[in-house]
């Protein structure tokens, strides 16, 4: 990579401006290279003339709709041909476009990070779910600061609904960063999951998947389709509106029954893992299948 962009997100006052000094002054990240700040948000925090000079960095204050390939271009000449770029982005924005947009040669989108105010996550979701959709889905890294007194399993659980490979780190108001609370949502040695329970297992799976591996399991998902020869069940989760849904699938082999696409099945087996292009991926292995009344409410949750 010649010249890497890294582009910080999120809502108005969550932390990006705070989260882009920071970095900046950090001797672990920083080496003497000149770093051009491009800001497509304005908030209360400022990047003030003496942190510049510090850090060897310029900022250039922008409108979205202006902005291209052609635009990075001038600014690179502009200034002098710096050695990476920041972004702060606005949080009404689409971030897709953004990292699909074309770059002229040498320069390369590096990383994505996701700045959540976690004191005002439920009220994001509940006005602003598309957008926070947008952000988290196209993420690499989500920051949850101000986090003090918040549901961190509720936090966890709808983020990795929105992105289940997202990392998340926890950042409290003076931006100092805490390990992850430990959260053992499911008991490995009685996993009967229940209807209301499956989405948050298949997260809590994903993260904590040494703690349940060949331990016994029961759950219940529609049979979805066949690959490779074994039946894949699942269940909808509504991410964050009727068209964001996210089928949360889990691979069953070794079933010998006859089954029928679209219902619904009590599944009885083993969980194992598999190792497949370079991880291990998750599977069931089966004992049993057996079919049963479409549940009152097909759409899971993450609370």
């Amino acid at each position: 990579m010649d010249r890497p962009i890294y582009v910080v997100t999120g809502f108005l006052d969550s932390g990006k401006t705070m989260s882009i000094k920071r970095t900046l002054v950090d001797p672990r990240f920083t080496e003497e290279e000149r770093t051009l700040i491009l800001c497509f948000e304005e908030g209360d925090e400022v990047y003030e003339e003496a942190f510049l000079k510090a850090t060897r960095s310029e900022v250039e204050y922008l409108d979205y709709k202006d902005f291209n390939k052609d635009v990075i271009n001038d600014l690179d000449k502009k200034h002098g041909h710096p050695d990476r770029i920041f972004i702060e982005f606005n949080g009404m924005d689409d971030d897709r476009t953004l990292l699909n947009m074309e770059l002229p040669g040498g320069w390369e989108f590096a990383q994505m990070i996701c700045l959540i105010d976690a004191s005002k996550f439920r009220l994001h979701v509940a006005n602003m779910a598309q957008f926070m959709f947008n952000h988290v889905s196209s993420t690499e890294i989500v920051v949850l600061n101000r986090y003090e007194g918040q549901d961190f399993r509720y936090l966890r659980n709808n983020i990795k609904s929105m992105n289940q490979g997202a990392m998340i780190s926890l950042e409290d108001e003076n931006g100092i960063m805490h390990d992850l609370p430990v959260d053992d949502l499911f008991d490995p040695d009685n996993l009967n999951i229940s209807d209301a329970d499956y989405g948050l297992f298949c997260m809590d799976v994903t993260d904590n998947c040494d703690r349940y591996l060949n331990k016994e399991i029961k759950f219940n998902g529609f049979f979805l389709e066949t690959v490779k020869g074994d039946c894949v069940f699942g269940r909808y989760a509504m991410v964050c509106c009727a068209n964001d849904l996210q089928c949360l699938a889990i691979r069953v082999k070794g079933l010998k029954d006859v089954l029928i696409l679209g219902e619904y099945y009590h599944i009885e087996g083993t969980l194992k893992a598999e190792k497949a292009r370079g991880y291990y991926m998750l599977y069931v292995e089966g004992k049993s299948a057996r079919k049963i009344d479409k549940p009152a409410e097909e759409y899971v949750s993450f609370s």
